[in-house]
């Protein structure tokens, strides 16, 4: 599990300065909760998360986390979050509204991301798992990245398109 929190820990450092540069994409290992290391991304505007003094997270953002019990079942996990999104300021949304628009979105780009799920509800608007292997951790979390990366302007717009005016 160290092994795992390091290379989190040394991917976010990594990769930080470039998503910001090239997307505005904030990059962070964040405490989560005990035997948990989770990397996250996502724009300041987009979710509360990375800001420390929060009580509870609002918005969205995407997250590759493991844990002890994942890697015991050789896996390791990421998601797209959208939590609470109706208190997000600055936007007018409707949590099952945004999630069926960013499904419906993004259903062509995500179709071939491991063993993804979409049907968890509009709090988890995409969730997988990957096949933990040690000697390519470091290349499959950047991959699940990438994933991201791409799928991100469907964010942008959609809450754009809520913003209040």
């Amino acid at each position: 599990m160290e092994q795992c929190s390091k290379t989190i820990r040394q991917i976010a450092k990594r990769r930080a300065p470039a998503l910001q540069k090239e997307h505005g994409l904030l990059c962070a290992e964040l405490p989560f909760a005990a035997d948990t290391s989770v990397l996250y991304v996502a724009k300041r505007h987009w979710t509360n998360r990375f800001d420390k003094t929060s009580e509870a997270t609002v918005g969205v953002f995407f997250s590759v986390w493991v844990t002890s019990a994942l890697i015991g079942e050789q896996q390791f996990a990421y998601n797209i979050h959208s939590l609470r999104i109706r208190e997000l300021p600055g936007y007018r949304l409707v949590s099952r509204g945004f999630a069926e628009a960013f499904r419906d979105a993004v259903r062509g780009q995500v179709s071939t991301w491991p063993n993804l799920r979409s049907d968890l509800g509009p709090r988890t608007l995409l969730e997988g798992r990957v096949a933990f292997n040690r000697q390519t951790f470091d290349a499959d979390v950047n991959e699940r990245i990438d994933g991201f990366v791409e799928v991100h302007p469907v964010i942008d717009r959609l809450l754009q398109e809520h913003a209040v005016r």
